[in-house]
């Protein structure tokens, strides 16, 4: 029940069915709602939203040092960029590692120092030249490559009369390697020029020509490695 105001006095009690529609009804209460001290409780929220990360925003609990957008933890070649993660080969290895490591590879083989001449097995060789040019080439896998090189054997002794004098070319880590005789048995003096043709590996790396000068009798066989020396390189790609 309220009271209607006259002045400073209440005239009467004013019936609560008396006031304006407009006017709430309160019944005695405080505010939208006495009962719910929150005035949106009425509407209704999703506590599972969670708002979208920017398209592009990097996550800042990945790592990347290459910043190719790829985490390193996914990233096949995590020190190049490489976003497409191209691996040609299928290794594991993105080919911008493949690439890298090739060209870091080549570097070092060009730069690697030779002798110019060493006594290697019965026989100085020198003056060694890949595919006509120094004594390290840039070669690719299978390719057949010419070594050429000087050579100057130790006089033979009268029991070696008859004996051939030849020299060995081979690569490092494999057993045998090819063997080619000169024109002039012992005990004729034996210097000269040679080529003898190989065959770089089917991988990719650094790979050592050696070389040997041999006598030896027609029937044994010249082929070993055995005492070759490194006088030439080969940078596979």
């Amino acid at each position: 029940m309220a009271c209607l105001a006259l002045g400073s006095a209440c005239a009467r009690p004013v019936l609560e069915e008396e006031l304006p529609d407009a006017l709430p009804k309160t019944d005695g209460a405080q505010g939208p709602d006495a009962d719910d001290p929150t005035p949106d409780a009425g509407l209704e929220s999703d506590a599972s939203f969670v708002q979208p990360e920017e398209a592009g925003e990097p996550d800042a609990d990945c790592a990347d040092r290459d910043e190719d957008g790829v985490c390193d933890a996914d990233d096949n070649c995590p020190d190049a960029s490489n976003p497409g993660q191209a691996d040609a080969d299928e290794d594991g290895r993105g080919d911008a590692c493949d690439m890298a490591q090739v060209d870091a590879g080549t570097v070092a083989c060009q730069a690697e120092t030779l002798p110019s001449s060493v006594k290697a097995g019965e026989a100085t060789i020198s003056n060694v030249r890949v595919n006509g040019g120094g004594a390290s080439a840039t070669v690719k896998k299978g390719q057949r490559v010419s070594v050429s090189f000087d050579y100057a054997f130790e006089m033979c002794s009268v029991i070696m009369t008859a004996q051939l004098q030849s020299v060995v070319v081979g690569l490092e880590g494999q057993g045998m390697g090819t063997c080619m005789s000169n024109a002039l048995p012992c005990p004729a003096s034996a210097t000269g020029t040679n080529t003898i043709s190989i065959e770089a590996p089917n991988r990719s790396g650094m790979v050592y020509v050696l070389l040997a000068g041999r006598h030896h009798y027609p029937s044994a066989d010249c082929a070993s490695l055995s005492g070759a020396q490194r006088l030439a390189v080969l940078c596979v790609e």
